[in-house]
């Protein structure tokens, strides 16, 4: 875990806490904060942060950026596809860090006007690391910056009505596999994160219709 992670914004050691005191009570995990900036990231599995800490201004122009995403991977089939092209277009060689977590307000700007077919310039250029933040590990992140709140909460309600039995069902894995669309859609997800929960409940789906030994 990151020892001290400073805040973009005004360059002061940011707070490690559970995201219920953001999400007024709810948690969505733990988070690295800066209360007088209104700024925030998700944790890592390891307690460091997940990429860039975002404002309200940058967390609104990423909410707009997924929108635009999800329609590009309608457009190309797949968000794996639509994060290579991202990637090609910010001239950034690893897709994973062309998810909008991981940008700044510059770069998420850029990729908006690009994908919306009137880029002005050459990208901005990358930002793999928050100030004051050793580089993160890789691995499963479920961020806190959801791609509109309400949304976000009605998809865990059916997540939880789904959850409500011990056993595995239809219903549950479907209500998993909208949640893992949600988050990849606001970049909460990297495209790797994404296709590795998709191929567990796949996996799971199948284990559904073999039947059990007599």
């Amino acid at each position: 875990m990151s020892d001290t992670v400073l805040c973009p914004y005004c360059h002061q050691p940011a707070v490690f806490m559970d995201s219920a005191r953001v999400y007024g009570g709810r948690s969505y995990g733990m988070i690295w904060r800066c209360d007088p900036c209104d700024a925030h990231i998700s944790a890592d599995k390891n307690g460091g942060p997940a990429g860039l800490m975002a404002n309200r201004e940058l967390r609104g122009l990423r909410k707009t950026l997924g929108g635009e995403i999800a329609g590009l991977a309608r457009k190309l089939g797949s968000f794996p596809k639509a994060a290579e092209h991202c990637a090609k277009l910010l001239q950034i060689s690893d897709p994973d860090k062309a998810s909008a977590r991981h940008l700044n307000i510059e770069q998420t700007r850029w990729l908006l006007t690009a994908l919306q077919g009137s880029p002005i310039g050459a990208p901005p250029a990358t930002q793999d690391r928050q100030e004051g933040q050793e580089e993160p590990d890789e691995g499963g992140v479920l961020s806190v910056q959801p791609a509109g709140l309400g949304a976000r909460l009605r998809a865990a309600a059916r997540l939880r009505r789904a959850f409500a039995g011990n056993t595995d069902c239809a219903e549950r894995i479907a209500a998993e596999r909208d949640m893992a669309s949600r988050q990849l859609a606001a970049g909460e997800l990297s495209p790797s994160e994404f296709m590795e929960r998709l191929q567990r409940l796949q996996a799971r789906t199948r284990a559904l219709r073999v039947p059990a030994p007599a």
